[in-house]
């Protein structure tokens, strides 16, 4: 069992049985993350670039052509 962070809080080996029960006391508190704070931005401007160089190659090519 690991926490929030990754950090293991408990393990327990089920090779010895056909199945293995484990009890972990784990914190609930939640903190921000780097997803929370800035959202999709860097998606959408992921998104927004490729629509510009993908006109850019359209006007390029048209231009060429005629």
């Amino acid at each position: 069992m690991s926490d929030d962070r990754g950090r293991i809080v408990g393990e327990v080996s089920s090779s010895s049985a056909p199945f293995a029960t484990l009890l972990v006391d784990v914190l609930t508190a939640h903190s921000s993350t780097v997803y929370q704070v800035l959202g999709d931005w860097f998606a959408w401007v992921a998104i927004a670039l490729l629509a510009f160089v993908l006109l850019q190659v359209v006007r390029l090519r048209t231009r060429a052509q005629g």
